[in-house]
């Protein structure tokens, strides 16, 4: 019988495959959207025993020895077209810092608890005023990255909700729990891979300033996040071939 996890990465093998590099450079496919509404209304399917996941994993308590990180990370399936992970949070402090997926698209779907996602958009083109530029130091002058804060999303493993970005909609975004604990599955296109190329920055601190009557949030970008760290999990589930 072929599983939803099998079903899933085939279709986003037909679907990401489209990305191609012309001269070493990413090029921003574009997806068709039947194509992703069926990959999206199978994703919204998803469940915890479909991915296998061990929740004595995310309950294990943290002791002087082996302390445990916050987060877990496993990586289901990955190669030079998408890729499907899975993240465990262990506590409801736990968060993954806002950080962006440069030139890439993504589907987010909470298998376990529930998931708050405060997303921003990215603007091109538009130049720091002196009022937002005074507030950094000059170093970080060209750190500074325009957006527009989206909202947030709510999605709860009780739900056929799918959080989703694009290379420019979402592409910024921060992810915490809002139960004790969750899980959540993602696909990303193109992966992080050495082939790919790819990187991301976080973003630890924005740049809000109202007398400018714009709704435009200035992010900070940086390439580090202290808080953020996980422990690496097996994925036990069937091989999965595409």
């Amino acid at each position: 019988m072929t599983t939803i996890i099998q079903n899933v990465c085939k279709i986003s093998q037909n679907i990401f495959s489209s990305f191609v590099r012309v001269n070493g450079q990413k090029s921003m496919a574009i997806l068709d959207e039947t194509n992703v509404s069926t990959l999206k209304k199978l994703f919204a399917q998803l469940t915890l025993n479909d991915i296998h996941y061990d929740l004595d994993e995310l309950s294990s308590l943290n002791n002087e020895c082996t302390p445990s990180a916050p987060i877990t990370y496993t990586s289901i399936f990955q190669n030079q077209f998408f890729s499907l992970t899975v993240f465990g949070f262990r506590k409801q402090s736990s968060r993954i810092p806002l950080h962006d997926h440069p030139c890439m698209h993504g589907f987010i779907k909470c298998v376990y608890g529930s998931i708050s996602i405060k997303s921003y958009t990215i603007i091109d083109n538009f130049s720091a005023p002196n009022e937002i530029l005074n507030k950094v130091s000059e170093s970080d002058h060209h750190c500074l990255v325009p957006s527009i804060y989206v909202g947030e999303e709510i999605i709860t493993s009780d739900d056929y909700h799918v959080g989703t970005l694009t290379p420019i909609d979402r592409n910024i975004h921060e992810i915490r729990p809002i139960t004790n604990s969750a899980i959540m599955a993602d696909i990303i296109s193109p992966p992080y891979t050495e082939l790919t190329n790819s990187y991301f920055y976080f973003f630890i601190d924005t740049v809000y300033d109202e007398r400018l009557d714009r709704n435009i949030t200035w992010l900070l970008r940086t390439m580090d996040s202290r808080d953020y760290y996980c422990d690496t999990l097996i994925y036990r589930g069937p091989n999965i071939l595409v």
